[in-house]
């Protein structure tokens, strides 16, 4: 119902539905000294005096308001708010209970959403939880809003954003041991811990640290890098927000991780850590630093070079693409080989050596062929086919299961010298621990060996004491 008088306008109360939810509603509006007359002749200043309102949504089901946004917001959820408007303040509550996203892109969706929102003047205290891949976000944090309902003109050059371009962020986001990448072959998982504020000048700030952790990667490297053609999404690192006023937010994040990537292909094993950093803005991202190759072995049908130095960087002199470095060696038929690659990772260039010397091709045949250079031995067809089967037979072993235990703890090489009978030799060794292996070989001597192998120092250089019987 609706009551006026010469002093105000009063809405008693207003009961509505929106999408089946029930929504009520009351006002009161001071007409002032001038009356009617200025509510006709100056709606816009009439609408800025002290006048109050009360809103209340008592308990909307997100399923039917679902459909206002159907590309966010999945129909599970209830919204419960009390808001008011009072001498230009606002007050009230707004709760949100178990609430869902819709997936965007290659990100998951939320779930259990549960949030507080406690309005106070202009300023709205932001405390909520919600589930990730199975894992807790937390955020905490205040926004607050313009001065006037109306934001002043940007400066040239800015996007305003409407109302939510005037918004100042004192925003925090938590979560630990977050699936960041979760698709056929990879699994990039993290701690996150970012804020979200609002300089002096210029648009808002995002920063913080990205702490990669426990990550998985069976898929060829190569495969996942973008072909034909690139957008500004495809290119490192990948993303892009064209959605304004978002796209000029500022980005100073930290992605690094120590030993917290686990590569497993067919032709690479290896472990890896990441020092990048994020810049630029959520419209043009940029991503500089490198990756490290902290351990690792390329594996050839007929020889496994051990990685000695290897690194993935991006530059900003070469910021379309990954560049990749990195030198592997390996003994085989008593000659010490050596790999380089270089270049891009889509295609990179590779470079055989060897001391004594050989040439690149006899080098190529030794690791891919098993074809010795100067008939030091000579393979049968059958002795190929064998190499070749225990080659491809690693791979689908280490394929089938996973990223287990064993798989790691047990390396076999073979063909690192020539017995005085012209056969390979051969060495298998099983992890017991950090220090203590079994180990078995045929020797250059044609003698077959066995023992038990003790590691004297650790990574580091440290000793640690024989145990005690």
């Amino acid at each position: 119902s609706l009551a006026s008088d010469a002093q105000e306008v009063r809405l008693v109360r207003l009961a509505a539905t929106v999408e089946g939810q029930a929504v009520t509603a009351s006002a009161r509006l001071p007409l002032g000294a001038d009356g009617w007359s200025g509510l006709v002749s100056t709606p816009r200043l009439w609408a800025r005096r002290d006048w109050e309102v009360t809103c209340e949504v008592p308990g909307a089901d997100l399923a039917a308001l679902a459909r206002i946004l159907p590309e966010f917001v999945a129909p599970r959820g209830r919204l419960e708010a009390t808001v008011s408007y009072r001498d230009g303040a606002l007050g009230g509550a707004i709760r949100l209970r178990d609430v869902t996203t819709r997936r965007v892109g290659t990100l998951a969706a939320l779930q259990q959403i549960n949030a507080d929102v406690a309005l106070a003047g202009r300023k709205a205290d932001l405390s909520g939880t919600a589930h990730y891949g199975g894992q807790q976000l937390t955020l905490r944090g205040t926004v607050e809003l313009p001065v006037s309902a109306t934001p002043a003109a940007p400066p040239a050059g800015e996007e305003s954003g409407g109302l939510l371009g005037g918004l100042t962020f004192d925003v925090a986001l938590k979560g630990e041991n977050l699936p960041l990448v979760r698709q056929t072959g990879v699994l990039v998982r993290g701690d996150v811990e970012l804020k979200l504020s609002s300089p002096a000048s210029g648009p808002p700030l995002l920063a913080g640290v990205v702490r990669l952790r426990d990550s998985l990667l069976f898929s060829d490297v190569r495969a996942l890098l973008p072909r034909g053609v690139r957008t500004r999404a495809q290119t490192p690192p990948y993303f892009a927000v064209e959605l304004a006023p978002y796209r000029t937010w500022q980005l100073d994040v930290a992605v690094q991780g120590a030993r917290f990537l686990k590569l497993r292909t067919a032709l690479f094993n290896g472990i890896v850590s990441a020092r990048f950093k994020l810049g630029g803005t959520l419209g043009v991202p940029s991503l500089r630093g490198e990756a490290t190759i902290d351990e690792g072995a390329v594996k050839l049908p007929f020889a496994t070079f051990v990685v000695q130095e290897g690194r993935v960087s991006l530059t900003p002199e070469q910021s379309s693409e990954p560049q990749v470095w990195l030198v592997g060696t390996v003994r085989r038929l008593n000659y010490d080989l050596r790999m380089e690659a270089s270049g891009s990772a889509a295609a990179p260039a590779l470079v055989f050596t060897s001391s004594p010397p050989l040439d690149s091709g006899q080098v190529l045949l030794m690791v891919m062929a098993g074809e010795p250079p100067h008939s030091e031995t000579v393979y049968s067809d059958r002795q190929r086919v064998a190499q070749l089967g225990a080659f491809f037979g690693q791979s689908l072993f280490a394929s089938l299961a996973g990223d287990s235990a064993a798989t790691e703890r047990l390396s076999l090489s073979s063909g690192e010298s020539i017995s005085r009978q012209g056969r390979e030799t051969y060495e298998i060794e099983y992890r017991l621990s950090e220090r203590w292996a079994l180990v078995g070989e045929y020797d250059e001597f044609d003698d077959f060996n066995a023992g038990l192998k003790w590691r004297v120092f650790s990574r580091g250089g440290q000793r640690e004491e024989p145990k005690q019987p």
